[in-house]
């Protein structure tokens, strides 16, 4: 949904993508909650905690190496659900070095919904064909080997909601 900046349209579509402009010719790309701003505060808490786990989770996997920013990063729960999922599944087969995350949202902070990945050419050669085999809403909107030994995968936004919250309820049962 695209709407001008205003107290109303943060209360009905409370999930700002991407910002252009400024003052009176400020358009704000939002996406909206079903349930409004409270249903939107809701299940952002319950995915920053489950985005912060799952990060948790990536940092104890000797498979996988992480810059100390990129580690701040993953530990305050900054990545999006979808990369989180996709560094889990590339690491059950390959292991790997993360570059950086990153994200082209304009005029607006949101989650990191890039990564750039290093590795042998082989391994990321194998990485890239598992990535373009995913389905939404894992399916990346671009994928590709960007340096013999660089693959950079970059999801679009909104980053959904409630991804990694069934999987990390069933773990902790």
């Amino acid at each position: 949904m695209v709407v001008a900046s205003s107290p109303a349209a943060e209360a009905y579509a409370p999930a700002l993508i991407a910002s252009f402009g400024s003052g009176a010719a400020r358009i704000d790309v939002r996406a909206t909650e079903p349930g409004g701003a409270a249903a939107y505060a809701t299940a952002l808490r319950a995915d920053l905690a489950a985005r912060m786990s799952a990060g948790a989770q990536l940092l104890r996997n000797n498979r996988i190496r992480f810059t100390a920013q990129d580690a701040a990063q993953l530990g305050a729960g900054e990545v999006d659900a979808r990369l989180l999922a996709m560094l889990a599944a590339l690491s059950s087969q390959h292991s790997f070095s993360v570059t950086a995350f990153g994200d082209a949202s304009p005029g607006v902070a949101v989650l990191y919904r890039e990564v750039t990945i290093s590795g042998s050419s082989k391994n990321l050669t194998s990485a890239l064909a598992l990535v373009k085999a995913q389905v939404p809403p894992y399916l990346p909107a671009q994928v590709a080997l960007v340096a013999p030994a660089e693959l950079s995968i970059e999801f679009a936004a909104p980053s959904p909601l409630g991804l990694l919250t069934a999987v990390l309820d069933r773990a902790t049962r």
